[in-house]
């Protein structure tokens, strides 16, 4: 596995991956510009040093399942490019991981949107205005940007095996 957060290279795709974790939690929608930036720059990072073979089988990997799931309807298109993207960065077996762990981690963070919305109604912190509208933003998705940018950070930082 890639561990990216050895050198000075690990500096765009941590921030365009949070950044797209950002934009997704916010406005559940993450910018092209993030995703066609960490692409492009990934696939030339892959060319000049990992190996573009690998990259590119690193990208299938993680896409094939994403368009399956889009066309039925559990992702949205941002959601494959950003995971695309992400692929470019690492090699194969990393790229099982980070599809792995994206799953984990969005089911944890899906638990955790059932339970703000049933405990959320009159909380300590919100107000009735805030807290209707942030139920609305959650109503019908789940920001996988969030869980994809954190799996992202474990893999390509080499924190698992």
């Amino acid at each position: 596995m890639p561990l990216l957060w050895q050198d000075a290279s690990w500096f765009l795709p941590a921030t365009v991956s949070a950044a797209a974790a950002v934009f997704d939690v916010l406005i559940r929608r993450i910018p092209n510009a993030l995703t066609y930036t960490l692409l492009s720059v990934g696939l030339i990072f892959a060319y000049s040093g990992n190996g573009l073979e690998a990259a590119s089988v690193a990208i299938s990997i993680v896409t094939l399942p994403a368009l399956i799931a889009f066309s039925l309807g559990v992702l949205g298109g941002g959601d494959v490019k950003l995971l695309a993207a992400m692929g470019s960065w690492l090699d194969p077996a990393a790229a099982v991981w980070l599809l792995l762990l994206t799953v984990c981690l969005a089911a944890i963070v899906g638990v955790l949107l059932v339970l703000y919305r049933r405990f959320s109604d009159h909380g300590p912190f919100l107000n009735d205005s805030s807290a209707s509208t942030l139920r609305a933003a959650t109503e019908s998705t789940i920001p996988l940007g969030l869980p994809m940018a954190m799996a992202f950070f474990l893999v390509a930082g080499g924190w698992l095996p």
